[in-house]
């Protein structure tokens, strides 16, 4: 008989992103009161790391997927707070 493969959900509500030459770290997490904003190591709970080429074509499919659910129920008026940071860690 065949085991059949339990795949893991989770929930997120922020994420962190951090790229090198050869790979793309997505780093998915839950931000609480007690986190104030920040994404701890503590709060990450799940990490996926992907080559360049495929974060690249996520990317579209994540455009092309908001695209038609806007087309279908109306735009997205989202209050999420974007931060990009350089390698020092200090906001861009």
């Amino acid at each position: 008989m065949e085991e059949k493969l339990t795949v893991p959900s989770y929930y997120s509500n922020v994420a962190h992103l951090d790229a090198t030459p050869m790979d793309v770290l997505i780093a998915f997490g839950l931000k609480s009161d007690r986190t104030q904003g920040q994404l701890n190591l503590a709060d990450t709970i799940c990490n996926v790391y992907m080559s360049p080429e495929h974060a690249k074509a996520l990317a579209g499919a994540l455009t092309e997927v908001i695209r038609a659910w806007e087309k279908t129920h109306g735009p997205i008026h989202s209050k999420a707070e974007i931060v990009v940071r350089d390698l020092a860690g200090q906001k861009v």
